[in-house]
């Protein structure tokens, strides 16, 4: 057994493991706002909607259930609506880019110590090496950035579209157009049940 202490080749590039750092911190702060806006979908304070959103341990569960509950919920001819599926379909774009760069072999090139390179795990043959030039992740961090910007200038008007739904369901049930499944006989369904 030997004393000496291995290290990553990334320390030799810090700007990697620095903007690696970044990403994976960024993508917290986009759950964060993920589950505040599933609160303003569900008219509920924003600390219960994280709790909703980050039940599942799985980044795919919570944002189902993210879509699930916007397309249940608010109008889907709604271009708020359409905003918002945007928003999940580029928040899996991102957060598989992080978990692909969290989850994989960084190296750098035996013939070239000055590129950094990643491989997929499981190593298996066939699969080679990717360089990865630091602007790639840069460039991942600067579309989080936006993505985030997006997301939380979004939840104002979620509240707004989700009242004006509302409001507009309540008015309808005034006419008689559309009663809550269940409440017009719950007195004979009583009845029944005894």
């Amino acid at each position: 057994m030997s004393n000496v202490i291995k290290v990553s080749a990334l320390e030799r590039h810090p700007a990697y493991p620095k903007a690696l750092g970044i990403l994976s911190a960024e993508i917290g702060v986009l759950e964060m706002l993920l589950g505040e806006l599933l609160g303003a979908v569900l008219g509920v304070a924003p600390h219960v909607g994280q709790i909703i959103y980050n039940s599942p341990q799985s980044y795919t569960g919570r944002l189902d259930i993210l879509s699930n509950v916007i397309s249940a919920v608010l109008r889907p001819e709604a271009a708020v609506t359409k905003r918002l599926i945007q928003f999940i379909k580029r928040t899996r774009a991102r957060i598989q880019y992080r978990n692909t760069a969290m989850h994989s072999l960084w190296g750098i090139k035996k013939s070239d110590p000055s590129i950094v390179t990643r491989r997929d795990v499981p190593l298996l043959e066939g699969r080679a090496a990717v360089e990865v030039p630091i602007t790639e992740i840069e460039n991942q961090i600067t579309k989080l950035r936006i993505l985030i910007d997006e997301v939380e200038s979004e939840i104002p008007s979620v509240i707004a579209q989700r009242r004006q739904f509302f409001l507009s369901r309540n008015k309808s049930r005034k006419r008689g157009r559309a009663a809550r499944p269940g409440t017009k006989d719950r007195a004979s369904r009583r009845t029944l049940l005894r």
